[in-house]
């Protein structure tokens, strides 16, 4: 099916002149892109032809239409064969199984990320809609950069007053007084090694039971 063809069965589906889908085409804000798959003699997807993109593709690609319609796409981006994103594979799957997918893929040849909803007009062949989003993208990556700068401070203070308490508590365990800490609960987090000899370890009890046997603290005075 020609691209021709095609656009002439949208508009009628969609209840609109020729004339008019092909207005409605060169204005859409996403970037559109019609090919035909390649494939090798295994059958395997191998190449794409650029059979049809619109401005917003030209825009958000800087792909020229007259320079790449007809072409495959190892000739127009060379190199995208070898792509991590691996886009011939998942846009070969799409064309030959009809199952549409949505993705976010960097475009290694261009430098760009994309998200893409791709789906199968015909077998053998596939339409892209492209989302440039490059931008929000780079303040993600700007936004993880900073995250990890704050949790590596947070974790470098969190080790500094670590040892800052420990250097107290190595103080506070030498003294020849006793000291004793109590939080709000009347539990002992902490008692030094002069208290810990004469009254042993508080074994999570609270200090009125630990020390004085008490049920209750003793009343104010």
């Amino acid at each position: 099916m020609a691209i021709d063809s095609l656009a002439s069965g949208w508009a009628k589906a969609v209840g609109v002149d020729r004339k008019q889908f092909d207005m409605f085409f060169n204005k859409m804000l996403d970037g559109f892109a019609y090919h035909r798959i390649v494939v090798d003699g295994a059958g395997k997807p191998v190449d794409y032809i650029f059979l049809e993109v619109n401005h917003a593709f030209e825009k958000m690609t800087g792909l020229k239409r007259e320079h790449i319609i007809g072409k495959k796409v190892t000739t127009v981006l060379p190199g995208i064969e070898k792509d991590s994103s691996d886009w011939i594979g998942v846009y070969g799957r799409v064309a030959l199984t009809g199952e549409p997918v949505q993705f976010e893929n960097y475009a290694e040849s261009l430098g760009k990320w994309y998200k893409v909803v791709a789906y199968c007009p015909e077998k053998g062949h596939f339409v892209a809609l492209f989302e440039d989003i490059t931008e929000r993208k780079k303040a993600e990556e700007v936004l993880s950069k900073l995250n990890k700068e704050l949790e590596e401070r947070v974790r470098k203070r969190t080790e500094e007053v670590s040892i800052e308490r420990q250097r107290l508590y190595n103080v506070l365990e030498t003294l020849p007084v006793y000291v004793i800490l109590l939080d709000m609960n009347y539990c002992v987090p902490f008692a030094n090694k002069v208290f810990r000899e004469r009254f042993g370890d508080s074994h999570g009890r609270r200090c009125y039971d630990f020390l004085f046997k008490r049920e209750s603290p003793m009343r104010e005075l």
